[in-house]
């Protein structure tokens, strides 16, 4: 897998930091294993929204724009796929 590949989506980002089963029900807020640090800041106006991929079987939320990313980013999967619209 490439490099640029490796938080293209949930799966792939749990695999890249080892995250398994074995953290489910853990609270992020609580745990000194598990936790968010805050990144770079990024303006609105970079932000888009979509729909969520790999969900087409989810009735009425298979089209709600649930997925937020950069536009265009090689990071995200099918990134070309985001509309140009921000939140």
């Amino acid at each position: 897998m490439k490099q640029r590949d490796l938080c293209n989506g949930p799966a792939k980002l749990c695999k890249a930091l080892a995250i398994d089963k074995a953290f489910t029900g853990i609270d992020m807020c609580q745990s000194q294993h598990l936790f968010l640090e805050r990144g770079r800041t990024i303006s609105d106006d970079q932000v888009a929204t979509d729909a969520r991929i790999g969900i087409a079987n989810a009735g009425e939320w298979t089209e709600k724009h649930l997925r937020w990313l950069i536009p265009h980013n090689e990071h995200v999967s099918k990134g070309l796929r985001a509309h140009d619209s921000a939140r």
